[in-house]
């Protein structure tokens, strides 16, 4: 079984201090046979459920859009976003709160995950696992969750343009401002403007789009093994 605390030996998470996490599980569970929700964050904030894998309801299909807090809504685009990786808990916090006191941001985190695990996992019969965590560090069950502003990166590596004009519905997280997302939302927004399906080569090269200062604008597609944000 495969143990959060093999990625402390591997540098995949920071050191943290001693404070204990009220959601604590020991160990990653197996990757999940199809994922449980589907994260939309290019014009939107929400997730929606896979038809039948929520609440086992045959064409059910239970959609989160109003959440309690941005925080818990910042938290679930953070990890799915970036769902191959352990995500720091003082990370989190300074990305979620930034300049409160770490006793406090992570009082605070402790709330935003208990929520956002009540809000993914507890549906019905077929509730699963979807978010682990440790008191060092949180992350997805691998294949629980979908994100657009992947598979729309997806496409543009594999050059399958028009699919990936059907998923850029808009700029990622309307509404929210923090300096993170900002910054994803311009890095997605350039490679959207210079998304010309009709001329897409069969694979668009990594790091690199069409026209002088992609650089510049950050135009660039994420590596497809990177486990680290910016």
């Amino acid at each position: 079984m495969f143990e959060l605390s093999d990625l402390h030996r591997h540098g995949g998470i920071h050191p943290a201090d001693s404070a204990t996490a009220t959601d604590h599980d020991s160990a990653v569970p197996a990757a999940l046979a199809g994922p449980r929700w589907r994260v939309r964050l290019l014009g939107a904030v929400d997730a929606v459920g896979v038809a039948g894998a929520v609440d086992g309801l045959p064409g059910a299909a239970p959609v989160l859009s109003h959440w309690p807090t941005r925080a818990v809504a910042a938290l679930l685009a953070r990890l799915a976003l970036w769902p191959d990786r352990v995500h720091p808990r003082e990370e989190l916090v300074e990305l979620l709160w930034p300049g409160v006191g770490l006793s406090v941001g992570r009082n605070r985190l402790r709330q935003a995950l208990s929520t956002l695990k009540a809000l993914l996992e507890t549906r019905g019969a077929g509730a699963a696992t979807v978010l682990v965590a440790d008191h060092l560090g949180i992350r997805v069950v691998p294949g629980a969750l979908t994100c657009d502003a992947l598979d729309f990166e997806r496409r543009l590596r594999a050059g399958d343009g028009a699919a990936a004009q059907r998923l850029y519905r808009g700029d990622l997280m309307p509404g929210h401002y923090d300096d993170w997302v900002l910054q994803e939302r311009r890095r997605l927004a350039a490679l959207w403007e210079q998304l010309d399906a009709a001329s897409l080569p069969v694979a668009w090269p990594l790091g690199s789009v069409s026209g002088s200062g992609a650089g510049r604008s950050g135009a660039s597609l994420r590596p497809v093994t990177a486990s680290a944000p910016p």
